[in-house]
């Protein structure tokens, strides 16, 4: 036997139906005794329905059973690629987020009026803004401080930044979002070449670190590494502040957050001191980089005229004799093996000249001078002894 009422329940609302006795039946004249039915029933109350983001998936909860026709509209539309999971109540549906275009934001509506599966309406409409992750900063080479008040690190007046984003996007557009500041003054930006960034062995080597490879020069190619440098060397005594604002990407329209860093140069370029190592190799540290990485041809390429340092008297040894450049930031003058480069107990004068030049087209405000004074004869023993008795006629 199949009933329904003759008017709509409301929603929220508990109905007792029941079948009482006298219930005839067809295949004779006999009729129920007793009530065959007593039941309570409870219609749902209004249609509800609730988005939100949880463990990275858009979700739909509802208090009744969705409609099989249930959807979600989208501005802009949500992906084909992209539908609703339900589960067998219909009563919850998700969407990951992983499915979706990053750095995107789509405003969600559920009209109002949507039917559930028992017919009930929505009385509202739920709107929702749905952002997927936007791009950011993975990582910046060399580490720069936090604030202007923190620990700042020392690079050349001509530094080179690189800068690991999470997502791809074109120089052209990331340049944009660049700015380097001097002493609070803007900078002008150069795209660093292929040829310029072949010669940056130790930036290279964390580009490989990163598995970003090196940029092409190509402003439109999307990739996810950059490289960054001031047009012109920047002043002794510089803070230097990096600072990217509303960081793009290709994946989609929506910007990323703000970042900065903070850097300062030396106040001078000075010979901080010399050391005589194995007595075949001679070496000056400075405080500031003479080349971007080891290669000594980096650094020979900015050198003016008469840029060696000079060593009085003359070395004994002259052939095979260069100097070198270790560290960055030492410049090395080694003989070759197994030959001394200094003769013994002999005074010797190291002259840095004014011309030598570091990376950043820094100078030495003065030349330096420094005095190597070689192993003198020294007395090792006696014989015989302190205090011994000797003949009338000895021998020492």
């Amino acid at each position: 036997i199949a009933f329904t009422s003759s008017v709509p329940f409301s929603v929220n609302s508990k109905y007792c139906v029941k079948a009482l006795p006298g219930i005839p039946s067809e295949e004779g004249e006999g009729t129920t005794k007793s009530t065959l039915i007593d039941e309570m029933f409870q219609t749902p109350g209004d249609f509800r329905v609730k988005l939100s983001i949880i463990k990275n998936h858009l979700t739909v909860v509802s208090n009744h059973p969705l409609a099989l026709d249930f959807e979600i509209q989208s501005n802009p539309p949500l992906p084909l690629n992209t539908p609703l999971q339900f589960d067998l109540k219909r009563q919850q549906a998700k969407l990951a987020l992983d499915a979706l275009p990053l750095s995107s934001t789509f405003d969600l509506l559920i009209p109002k009026g949507t039917v559930s599966l028992l017919g009930f309406k929505t009385a509202k409409e739920v709107a929702f803004a749905l952002s997927t992750e936007v791009n950011s900063v993975d990582e910046i080479y060399p580490k720069g401080g936090k604030s202007s008040s923190s620990h700042l690190s020392l690079v050349t007046t001509l530094p080179l930044f690189a800068i690991a984003l999470k997502q791809a996007v074109s120089w052209s557009v990331f340049k944009e979002s660049v700015t380097i500041k001097s002493n609070d003054i803007e900078l002008e930006l150069v795209d660093p070449s292929e040829t310029f960034v072949g010669c940056h062995g130790e930036v290279a080597a964390w580009l490989r670190a990163k598995n970003s490879g090196i940029w092409s020069g190509d402003p439109e190619e999307e990739q996810r590494t950059f490289l960054v440098i001031p047009s012109n060397p920047l002043p002794c005594g510089s803070n230097i502040r990096v600072y990217l604002e509303n960081i793009p990407s290709s994946f989609g329209p929506s910007s990323g957050g703000s970042r900065e860093w903070h850097y300062k140069t030396p106040k001078v370029f000075k010979v901080e001191e010399y050391t005589l190592v194995q007595e075949n190799q001679l070496n000056l540290r400075f405080n500031s980089p003479l080349c971007m990485d080891n290669q000594f041809e980096s650094f020979r390429s900015i050198q003016p005229d008469n840029w060696e340092p000079t060593i009085t008297p003359s070395l004994h040894v002259t052939e095979d004799l260069e100097w070198s450049v270790t560290n960055k930031q030492n410049l090395v003058l080694k003989s070759p093996a197994n030959t001394r480069l200094f003769a013994k107990a002999t005074e010797y004068t190291i002259t840095v000249p004014t011309e030598l030049t570091s990376w950043g087209l820094m100078s030495l405000q003065q030349a330096k001078e420094f005095v190597l004074t070689t192993d003198l004869p020294q007395v090792i023993s006696v014989s015989p002894s302190d205090n011994q008795s000797v003949p009338l006629q000895p021998m020492f």
